[in-house]
């Protein structure tokens, strides 16, 4: 593990249920979760499969899918905003990691909430692949 400027890593794109639409969340979005108290535990690494089924289950529209998963993804970085003390330890059992083209390959959530609160550099894992 090894520290990066933030302003150098490049974050990987969100997609779900169509190939155009994209979910990223956004400062925007984080910040309206964060207002309405809507914050996510559900980590991806570890709840993606039971975060896609609860989707599914509450839409078939393909936009609106699209729509519930960039509100998780809000509310996930929400989550880690709220909590960030929590996340920044040295033994993190999912840490962030970049390939060797600084573009974060895991995290992705972290690596967002550690934008939204404006800091410099984060722990990262370089990884070749």
């Amino acid at each position: 593990m090894s520290k990066h400027p933030i302003s150098l890593l490049r974050q990987s794109p969100y997609g779900f249920a169509t190939l155009t639409g994209r979910v990223d969340p956004t400062r925007k979005g984080v910040e309206k979760a964060i207002n309405e108290k809507r914050f996510s535990k559900q980590v991806m690494d570890r709840d993606y499969e039971a975060v896609k089924a609860d989707i599914i289950s509450k839409a078939s529209d393909p936009d609106e899918q699209n729509r519930l998963m960039y509100e998780y993804h809000n509310e996930r970085v929400a989550e880690l905003v709220r909590t960030r003390s929590s996340w920044d330890v040295q033994n993190d059992p999912h840490p962030i990691q970049v390939n060797q083209f600084s573009q974060v390959i895991a995290g992705n959530h972290r690596f967002r909430a550690a934008r939204y609160l404006d800091m410099e550099e984060i722990e990262v894992s370089v990884v070749q692949e």
